[in-house]
């Protein structure tokens, strides 16, 4: 229960993280809407610079020297844009000064650094007590490319043993990833899936998903393949979180990590 509870902490933070976003991205869209355009919003020198400044105008009055004490730097990662930069693009910003929606962004940007600070926390504890009790799982799922030891983690709480089910089927049904078909008549139409299981199940294989796309050459070519017969980014997504599925419950049941060369292929079939 335990591991459980901090597993739902850790996806609501995450919710309360995007939620937090969207908010800034609106409010600069008032204050500042060059912004999103020219820098990385959410990078923390950009971010500690509007928590000084958050507004164009208030920016574009402001010494170099004065912009550059504000930035804050993290280890080992200079920031991609200068003070000058900044200034310049406020100069020429279509942005206002409005003492309310300033106060509300300086909230937001407070409020963004405590979940992300508060969400790393969360993540660790939770990788650290999931890894007491599924070592072996953890290695596994993780070796396949794109998938994270938190995401891991992540869907061996939801999933439990990979025993308890009698085939990968069971669990894509558990997950309500599984297909519905209405019929009517002599009419039989294959429409979207079922979204009868466990949704954090599947917000876990969706964001799975979304990584071994971009890392694993395998997936990658099999939502390319998916996506040209589909014409859907949504559909493809879900046979990839699908075929995540077949491989996950095959390589967990016979306790086998990913490997290219020889795993790959017997795993990674259309069956």
């Amino acid at each position: 229960s335990s591991i459980r509870f901090l597993a739902r902490e850790l996806e609501n933070t995450r919710h309360d993280i995007a939620k937090c976003k969207t908010q800034i991205k609106y409010l600069l869209s008032v204050l500042f809407p060059e912004a999103e355009r020219f820098f990385n919003v959410f990078s923390i020198a950009f971010l500690s610079i509007l928590m000084s400044f958050p507004s164009a105008p208030l920016l574009a009055k402001e010494e170099p020297e004065t912009v550059k004490n504000c930035v804050v730097r993290t280890k080992g990662r200079k920031p991609s844009f200068s003070p000058q930069d900044v200034i310049l693009v406020a100069s020429n910003s279509v942005g206002i000064s409005n003492k309310g929606l300033e106060v509300s962004l300086v909230f937001y940007i407070e409020k963004l650094f405590f979940l992300i600070s508060y969400a790393e926390r969360i993540s660790n504890l939770f990788v650290e007590e999931v890894k007491g009790f599924f070592p072996n799982e953890i290695e596994i799922v993780s070796s396949i490319p794109g998938i994270s030891t938190t995401l891991a983690c992540r869907f061996i709480v939801e999933v439990g043993d990979i025993k308890r089910f009698n085939g990968w089927k069971q669990v894509v049904k558990y997950a309500g990833t599984d297909s519905v078909v209405k019929k009517s008549g002599m009419w039989k139409v294959q429409g979207g899936i079922s979204k009868q299981g466990n949704p954090h199940l599947r917000n876990v294989l969706f964001q799975m998903a979304v990584g071994v796309v971009k890392w694993c050459s395998r997936f990658r070519e099999y939502f390319k393949r998916k996506f040209s017969q589909s014409g859907s980014y949504k559909k493809a997504m879900v046979a990839v979180m699908n075929k995540l599925i077949r491989v996950l419950f095959a390589m967990l049941s016979k306790g086998q990590c990913f490997r290219h060369s020889s795993l790959a292929p017997e795993l990674i079939s259309d069956s």
